[in-house]
């Protein structure tokens, strides 16, 4: 979105670590119907700090409480490894889309982050559901990628979306230009790919999508 991380002054960061409201760390975009509460390399230091605080797992679903019905979806990017800031993520989530690449390792992962899940709800006394696992960078002329596929909706069934994300030359293009796949390359097949993972999440969630009306979206 054209935001330089480097550039904030302040951040998710400055949210979990000094209580600041999320409206004075809240940026606009170009795009009417998209805001983003953005994170910078400040966050790493963050579960250290957390470690001794009460309540630590529940810091970013508490700052997100007053935010919660100004947007119709609030999509909370985390990173891939198990640590504290994922599981305050998990806790201030309603559901979960998990990506995963069709690789060897991504039954093992994908194993490990399902029983994390099962440990916030029954430890923390969050509702947190998987949504479903998102097949990415997938490249249908493969074997293995073909294999690793059936085998991750075979163990999985029902909590597998349809919708697969190829790797694509215009997805890897996109965030050089700034752009978002649907203002890049709307028509190339990482983009058809986005909007059908779009439609399924709505039909998911019972949404009837409007032409006339936008969605408003929050990362």
């Amino acid at each position: 979105m054209g935001i330089n991380p480097n550039s904030l002054n302040k951040t998710v960061y400055h949210l979990l670590a000094y209580n600041i409201l999320p409206d004075d760390l809240i940026l606009k975009t170009r795009l009417s119907n998209l805001d983003i509460l953005p994170a910078s390399q400040d966050l790493i230091g963050i579960q250290i700090e957390l470690i001794n605080v009460l309540n630590r797992e529940f810091k970013l679903k508490e700052a997100l409480t007053a935010k919660k019905y100004d947007y119709d979806y609030v999509i909370i990017d985390l990173p891939p490894s198990l640590g504290l800031l994922t599981i305050n993520g998990l806790v201030a989530a309603e559901q979960v889309i998990i990506p995963i690449q069709t690789e060897y390792y991504a039954l093992e992962g994908l194993s490990q982050l399902v029983q994390t899940v099962d440990l916030i709800r029954n430890n923390l006394g969050t509702d947190l559901k998987i949504m479903g696992a998102l097949l990415t960078l997938y490249d249908r002329r493969n074997r293995l990628d073909r294999l690793i596929a059936k085998e991750i909706r075979r163990k999985f069934s029902g909590y597998v979306f349809n919708t697969v994300i190829p790797r694509n030359v215009s997805l890897a293009e996109a965030p050089s230009f700034s752009q978002t796949i649907l203002e890049y390359s709307p028509n190339s097949e990482g983009g058809l790919a986005f909007r059908q993972l779009t439609q399924e999440v709505l039909s998911l969630e019972n949404v009837v999508l409007q032409v006339d009306k936008p969605l408003t979206e929050t990362f």
